[in-house]
């Protein structure tokens, strides 16, 4: 009894060697953001705004922290999908908002605590690279940095203003159309000195600065970019709810990008795929093919529909055509091969199944794996 006491406790302490991982504390870091009012920004939208600040100097913490991590090395990610991977699993709770009034400049901070759960990394990973998701990510990424300086220069352009001059009253009559301030008067205000009474009353003119006004145009504009920088905001907590397989969440904040933006592919597809979790094929489809009508090209979006029509009956033609043209433009995603490899799994045909399952997880996807063998 004491030999296999011995042994159960020297395996375990191996095993708890070897996988530091999967018993790892989640890890916290704090980091704060802040966003400055324009003209037109209301205290919601400024809140929102500080609050996607926040959590993007969270994600760069964060994607320093996964990139010592010997699991990540391991895997051989990309800095890219490093910060998808970063942005997936990553949980944000607001600490404190402070709102500071400095002149005629309002301003909004935001503080959040970050959290990591760095526990079975290597799964989260795997599934990273199964669901295909690191690029959307990315792509979101990219679209709101570039909405975030178009912001910028929109306030900044708000923010001009145009000097005019005006006559004074008393003088309007008397004096001619074009006239100049009085150089003595200048003189006096760049030494800070008050003028003398006979140079006040020979003063033509009152310099004054007064605001363009911000045309209907500029406005709409600035309205455009705000609702596209939220509805990317809103399917990105979307592909979180996906990861964690919170179906019902993943279709409400979609739902609310789309109706941002219904411009938004991606998001249809986002949507497609949480109905087709949820047991609405029909509704799945009708999402997914406006994805694809936005951007035929659109391997997630061809992908899914792959997944969808393969459960429909006389359907499965029609889903390995589709899964066969997304492998075509994109043949080094692991996440297609496993969806074709359950297309022909259904029609029946193991072997091709089989070989595009080991394409799969030759790629890293894990769960593919399994099915290879």
């Amino acid at each position: 009894m004491k030999l296999i006491a011995k042994l159960f406790w020297f395996l375990l302490l191996t095993f708890m060697l070897l996988c530091p991982a999967a018993f790892a504390e989640p890890k916290s870091f704090i980091s704060e953001g802040k966003y400055q009012l324009g003209f037109l920004d209301s205290q919601k939208d400024a809140k929102s705004l500080a609050l996607i600040d926040a959590k993007k100097h969270a994600v760069e913490e964060v994607v320093k922290y996964l990139a010592g991590l010997s699991e990540v090395k391991d895997a051989k990610l990309t800095g890219d999908q490093i910060s998808a991977l970063a942005t997936l699993i990553l949980s944000v709770e607001v600490l404190s908002e402070e709102r500071k009034q400095t002149g005629e400049i309002s301003s909004i901070t935001i503080k959040v605590r970050a959290t990591l759960d760095a526990a079975n990394i290597k799964d989260k990973i795997a599934k990273m690279r199964e669901d295909d998701q690191s690029e959307t990510i990315l792509e979101m990424q990219k679209q709101l940095a570039t909405l975030q300086k178009e912001l910028d220069e929109l306030k900044a352009k708000q923010q001009q203003s145009t000097p005019q001059q005006k006559k004074s009253p008393e003088k309007e009559q008397k004096e001619p159309a074009e006239v100049k301030v009085h150089q003595p008067i200048l003189d006096a205000v760049s030494k800070q000195e008050p003028p003398s009474i006979q140079q006040k009353e020979s003063a033509p003119l009152e310099v004054v600065n007064i605001m363009k006004p911000i045309s209907n145009e500029e406005k709409q504009k600035y309205e455009n970019v705000m609702k596209n920088i939220f509805a990317l905001d809103a399917m990105e907590k979307g592909y979180m709810a996906l990861v964690d397989l919170r179906w019902n969440d993943a279709q409400y904040v979609f739902s609310k990008a789309i109706e941002l933006n219904p411009a938004l592919a991606d998001a249809y597809a986002g949507m497609s795929y949480a109905l087709h979790n949820l047991k609405q094929s029909l509704k799945a489809l009708t999402f997914v093919n406006i994805a694809l009508k936005i951007n035929a090209q659109s391997v997630r979006s061809l992908g899914i529909k792959a997944l969808i029509l393969k459960d429909q009956p006389g359907k499965i033609n029609q889903a390995l055509a589709s899964a066969n043209e997304a492998v075509k433009l994109k043949a080094d995603n692991a996440g297609l091969y496993r969806i074709r490899g359950e297309v022909y799994a259904k029609m029946g045909k193991a072997t091709l199944a089989q070989k595009d399952f080991a394409a799969a997880c030759n790629m890293g996807a894990k769960e593919s794996c399994k099915k290879a063998k």
